[in-house]
């Protein structure tokens, strides 16, 4: 169920306990949810913007960008931030790219780093030269003329 949301170009998808807010700009915007796999696949294979760049809270990025075909153009793939992580990191993501990542010690047995004041944890990196690499790499790709953000509760 899609429902209208009061701002401008935001829709909001609720299906049992996910959501999924999908912000667009340019002529992409995707929806996604898990039984429509193969119907996103056809649907969406033939996106003709290329160069967008989605950021996204979780790994449904790296997912999308998967289906579509398409390069990773954000840093933000493979990897989940805290929902006021996420919020900071995108109401102000040119100042967060430029700032290097400082990993820490966690309970975790994946890379965890901070960036400024936001943690970024790394679920699905072996260590933190991989992450960090992966990281550095994707975040030079960043289109910030044609950006989409993702945020999952």
């Amino acid at each position: 169920q899609w429902i209208k949301s009061r701002y401008k170009n935001t829709r909001i998808f609720r299906k049992q306990y996910n959501c999924f807010l999908l912000q667009c700009k340019g002529d992409l915007c995707v929806k996604y949810t898990n039984p429509v796999k193969k119907k996103l696949e056809n649907k969406y294979r033939g996106v003709k913007n290329s160069d967008f760049s989605i950021i996204c809270s979780n790994c449904i990025g790296g997912v999308l960008y998967h289906y579509l075909g398409k390069e990773f153009l954000s840093p933000t793939i493979n990897l989940w931030l805290m929902k006021g992580d996420f919020i900071k990191l995108c109401c102000d993501l040119k100042k967060y790219m430029s700032l290097d990542l400082q990993f820490i010690d966690t309970e975790y047995n994946y890379p965890v780093a901070m960036c400024g004041d936001i943690k970024i944890y790394f679920n699905h990196d072996h260590d933190e030269n991989e992450a960090a690499k992966k990281w550095y790499r994707r975040r030079e790709r960043i289109n910030y003329d044609n950006l989409c953000t993702t945020a999952t509760e």
